[in-house]
């Protein structure tokens, strides 16, 4: 398990350009200032330099170095405010967080298989069935869940319905109930619960890794530390 953060390229390849500008605008600014000091040495007495035109060069080199230097502020600014963010999401690692999705990654090799799932009940349902499926659509596994109301925590160990080891890939799970009353099952929807591994944030954006997946900082649901009962 590699824990721990990464650096946003995005933010060093726009301080890199606007390095590379300052580099190219000083070149220039040193040879306009020899050209000029040059016509100034060379001038005839008689037909003096327009000063109004070398006013207005030196303006102009003025203004860009202003806009060069405003661009080194704001990716100092954007630096630090993209560093602090990430620093703080870090302290999501090694702990248990729920986020939206409902698939699950056998890895080849991967032996000790615990994946989590977490659904709610608005009242107590009269059936529940969570039911497991491969990347072609067939059932693996099914059981039933918990019927009463409030919020439950399901953790599959990634072998079938015949206690078989399923094999590397994908799974989707599915839990549906059946309410009082009802004769039929309807979906309920549900999220993955597991450990953060690893925060990335790439161009501005901050992602949660878990090992077989990453989504978006935003997605994340609720927090818990790793040692607590979740639900």
């Amino acid at each position: 398990m590699v824990d721990g953060v990464s650096s946003n390229s995005a933010i060093t390849a726009f301080e890199n350009k606007t390095k590379a500008a300052a580099k190219k605008f000083g070149a220039d600014l040193n040879n306009f200032l020899l050209l000029l000091t040059t016509q100034l040495q060379q001038q005839d007495p008689s037909q003096p330099m327009d000063t109004n035109e070398m006013t207005a060069q030196i303006a102009q080199y003025a203004s860009v170095e202003q806009q060069i230097n405003q661009s080194e502020l704001l990716t100092q600014l954007v630096k630090q405010n993209s560093q602090q963010d990430l620093f703080s999401a870090s302290n999501l690692v090694g702990k248990n967080v729920e986020v939206f999705g409902n698939t699950f990654k056998v890895r080849e090799g991967e032996t000790e298989i615990s994946k989590s799932i977490v659904y709610a009940h608005g009242a107590t349902a009269k059936a529940t069935k969570i039911k497991i499926f491969n990347s072609v659509g067939n059932l693996v596994y099914s059981t039933d869940g918990n019927n009463e109301a409030g919020k439950h925590k399901f953790t599959w160990d990634g072998k079938d319905t015949n206690g078989n080891p399923v094999a590397p890939g994908t799974y989707t799970v599915t839990v549906e109930e059946q309410k009082q009353g009802s004769d039929s099952l309807t979906p309920l929807a549900s999220n993955l619960v597991a450990k953060v591994q690893e925060i990335i944030s790439i161009e501005g954006e901050l992602y949660v890794n878990f090992g077989d997946f990453t989504v978006e900082l935003d997605k994340v649901l609720a927090i818990s530390e790793p040692d607590e009962n979740y639900i």
